[in-house]
């Protein structure tokens, strides 16, 4: 599996997971070392980008009392 989706791949399943409505779609991005967090999806996109770098972090919309850093993710997805 690739570690590095390019945008033009990208793109079209960010898309159809938002037009789904998927309200909290992540993609953790090994070759540039983040985590890329798309929320508030409206027709085929998302309103709502996040970036996230090191001991940056994030809480799952489905899971409201768990915390997780980008790079805790980075570590699980290279182990």
């Amino acid at each position: 599996m690739p570690t590095h989706r390019s945008n033009a791949t990208a793109a079209p399943k960010r898309a159809a997971h938002a037009q789904a409505g998927v309200a909290d779609y992540w993609i953790v991005n090994l070759a540039d070392g983040q985590v890329e967090i798309y929320r508030q999806p409206k027709e085929l996109e998302y309103t709502e980008k996040r970036v996230l770098r090191g001991k940056e972090s994030v809480t799952p919309l489905a899971l409201p009392t768990v915390s997780v850093t980008a790079d805790e993710l980075l570590a699980k997805s290279i182990s």
